[in-house]
């Protein structure tokens, strides 16, 4: 599934200024005055300070060097280029540190937006996409949630445990899926020959050859596959998850990492077996 930040603008983008043939400035003498403490760049100000940060952006945007690379040489290299550019685009020569300033400062109110609209309003993805669309900057620095999508969802996953645990203190009335009755009814069964135990508290200790099918009622078919409640399943996992989380809490954040890892994983591409996925987790980890 493409993720929403990579889908077409929800808005029309914002007009910006081109670049005038009537500003000059090369960027070999760009890195000659870059040196100079004392050359008097320009100053950001609240008159152009929106337009002037989304030339920026969208210069930087344009040059992937600067946000896939985790090398601060290479994105000083290109720094140049950026600043350049805006100059012929706004009348405006920033100096580098500037334009570090502008960069760093989206980059960081970018985090800062999605985590209110995650963790403090309780959004769904589709909710933030469009939350994220009244940020004036937006436009121009969504491609680096390339970079925040594994924090994003760690996030999702950290809010909906909370969320889960607070539902767990609330009285409720049972269900059938109540899950003081979850162990009663176990999720899998084994093969022939092989047992698993559960008891209301802990799931027993695994061989990593245990093989596993969902359990189903019998059919008249013998060779039919077996009904899947997806849902009912995902909450008996999620049950035993938080579980877990309560009793390891050292141990949130890896548990919280490769439960993420393997459904990210299925995401981006069509496994066909279990040994797969645990192939290429092992290689990436």
């Amino acid at each position: 599934m493409t993720p929403l930040w990579r889908l077409p603008p929800l808005r029309p983008l914002p007009t910006l200024p081109e670049p005038s043939a009537t500003r000059n400035f090369p960027v070999d003498r760009y890195w000659e005055v870059a040196k100079d403490t004392e050359y008097p760049f320009d100053d950001l100000d609240e008159n152009n300070s929106v337009v002037l940060r989304q030339v920026v952006l969208d210069e930087i945007r344009q040059r992937p060097p600067i946000w896939c690379s985790r090398s601060s040489a290479c994105i000083r290299d290109n720094y140049p280029d950026v600043a350049v550019m805006t100059f012929k685009r706004t009348g405006v020569l920033l100096s580098l540190a500037s334009i570090n300033r502008i960069y760093k400062g989206a980059k960081d109110a970018l985090r800062n937006r999605l985590r209110v609209a995650i963790v403090k309003k309780r959004l769904t993805p589709v909710q933030v996409e469009e939350v994220m669309w009244n940020w004036e900057l937006y436009p121009f620095i969504r491609h680096y949630r390339e970079f925040t999508q594994h924090w994003e969802a760690e996030l999702q996953i950290e809010i909906s445990l909370i969320d889960e645990n607070l539902d767990s203190e609330k009285p409720a009335k049972r269900s059938r899926h109540s899950p003081d009755d979850w162990h009663d009814e176990p999720l899998f069964t084994l093969s022939t020959n092989e047992q698993l135990q559960l008891d209301s508290q802990k799931w027993a200790e695994l061989e990593p050859s245990t093989s596993f099918i969902v359990k189903a009622e019998p059919k008249s078919d013998p060779e039919a596959p077996p009904p899947v409640d997806f849902s009912t399943e995902m909450e008996q996992i999620t049950y035993q998850a938080n579980r877990i989380a309560r009793e390891q809490p050292e141990r949130i954040r890896i548990l919280r990492k490769v439960l993420f890892d393997v459904v990210l994983a299925f995401d981006q591409k069509e496994y066909g077996s279990a040994k797969e996925i645990y192939q290429d987790l092992y290689e990436k980890n």
